[in-house]
């Protein structure tokens, strides 16, 4: 599986227009930062190593191993025995184990059976599972579940990366948003300063009462206050963005005063093509957290042999071919020169055995329903997205042509008032459309922009 970020952010860089550098933060330049910067970044990074490690801990269970014991025994001054062993074990992925080493054992007590040449005896083993443990055992379960761990944690790793980008950009965007509702305010607060310094004029020349001065100066003081509250959300709104902001030695970072996001009105209000929802449909089972429920599905299924096979009786064959007198092992055929045993194990009732893999069989049974669930679940979000998509940009698209007309109406308001065909009243509740209008348009392109951000958070795979 490719992982590559910016498949997130490439339709929305391909529509942005260049901005000035001077106090301004671009959307490539905050996503390229928290790419390689923002700690949670980093954190999903490190799911490779982290399966990486894994791996090797895995293979660790087939790395050779040097043993060795010393059992001694004095009672009464006397050496009732002395027995020394050390070998070289080297275990394999199919459950046996190749053994090589050397023992001496010597005492006025000891054991017949351990009696050895005086040179101690060498011997080459082999250990042999014969039913539990020989094909489905510990050693090769482990190394095939950290393959799928790898698998999985590349696909975690993607849709991680996909929500951290997606939170990222749905912050900057709604940083964006609030700019431009703070814009909207500014040029409301000045256009009633100076309907109100010109109210005053005509009243200082008898053209109107002085309540027409109070009702603009209320205007004025109510503009201030939105722009105030406006403010105050884009401020908010920032602080969400400068979160996401970090230098290479985790140091956080700020933006500079004033800054300013992409403006929203800048983006061109695109539509989707209906095959692209289709083709999406047909794949989805790429997608990334889909096939993260697959290799834990394969996991679960590779742990079931395992569990199932400890059903069977634990039988453990082990022979060494002796060495002779001289520690040379061609002075007898395996046939002459041996230690033969069988360890036989096997619980009567098996609950345990049993219980495992009825709770391993649970466990699938589980996955599988919130597996099915989920794609389920993103199929519904495609086609949700996709609508919502198509009907955004028809809505802005209308909300664009009200502002305008909204416009055109102010105007005209406004020359009526001069003639004295109107009053200020009017011109007010014209102006108050006009800025609801403005609002409403925002509001529409930046559920626009939601949009876009959640078709992309769920097609980048």
């Amino acid at each position: 599986m490719s992982f590559n970020p910016f498949l997130f952010v490439g339709a929305f860089l391909l529509l942005l227009p260049n901005l000035p550098a001077q106090d301004s933060l671009s959307y490539q330049s905050l996503i390229e930062n928290a790419r390689i910067y923002h700690p949670l970044s980093r954190q999903i990074q490190l799911l490779e190593q982290t399966a990486e490690a894994e791996l090797r801990k895995a293979r660790g269970g087939l790395d050779p191993k040097l043993m060795a014991q010393w059992d001694q025994k004095q009672f009464k001054s006397k050496e009732y025995y002395d027995i020394f062993e050390s070998y070289l074990q080297l275990p394999t992925i199919w459950g046996i184990n190749v053994q090589a080493g050397y023992r001496l054992a010597e005492g006025y007590y000891l054991n017949p059976a351990d009696q050895l040449p005086a040179a101690g005896q060498a011997f080459l083993g082999v250990e042999v599972p014969i039913l539990n443990g020989l094909i489905q055992n510990e050693r090769r379960n482990a190394i095939r579940q950290a393959k799928l761990l790898q698998s999985q944690n590349q696909a975690d790793q993607l849709a991680q990366i996909n929500q951290l980008l997606y939170d990222i950009s749905a912050d900057y965007w709604g940083w964006s948003y609030k700019q431009a509702c703070l814009a909207v305010y500014e040029e409301n607060r000045e256009i009633q300063a100076t309907q109100l310094s010109q109210l005053r004029d005509r009243f200082l020349q008898g053209d109107i009462a002085a309540i027409d001065t109070l009702k603009g100066f209320i205007q004025w003081q109510d503009a201030g206050l939105k722009q105030l509250e406006a403010r105050l959300a884009s401020e908010q709104a920032a602080l969400k963005v400068e979160r996401h902001l970090w230098g290479e030695e985790l140091e956080e970072k700020s933006l500079p005063l004033g800054s300013l996001a992409q403006s929203i009105l800048a983006l061109p209000l695109t539509p989707l093509d209906s095959a692209d929802l289709e083709t999406l449909l047909d794949r989805l089972e790429q997608q990334p957290e889909l096939q993260s429920y697959a290799f834990q599905q394969q996991g679960l299924e590779l742990e079931e042999r395992l569990k199932a096979n400890k059903l069977l009786p634990k039988i453990k064959l082990k022979y060494n071919f002796l060495a002779g007198e001289s520690l040379q092992f061609g002075q007898g055929s395996p046939l002459e020169y041996y230690k033969l045993g069988v360890q036989l194990e096997h619980p009567i009732l098996m609950r345990s055995a049993r219980g495992d893999l009825a709770l391993n069989r649970l466990k699938q049974q589980k996955l599988d329903f919130k597996f099915r669930f989920k794609q389920r679940d993103l199929q519904t979000k495609l086609k949700s997205y996709f609508m919502a998509l198509q009907q955004a940009v028809v809505q802005a698209q209308l909300a664009d042509e009200l502002v305008d007309n909204y416009r055109k109406l102010v105007v005209a308001e406004r020359e009526k008032f001069v003639l004295g065909e109107s009053d200020i009243f009017m011109v007010n509740t014209r102006q108050q459309q006009y800025v609801e209008a403005q609002l409403k348009a925002l509001k529409l392109r930046y559920n626009y922009i939601k949009s876009r951000i959640a078709w992309q958070w769920a097609t980048n795979w």
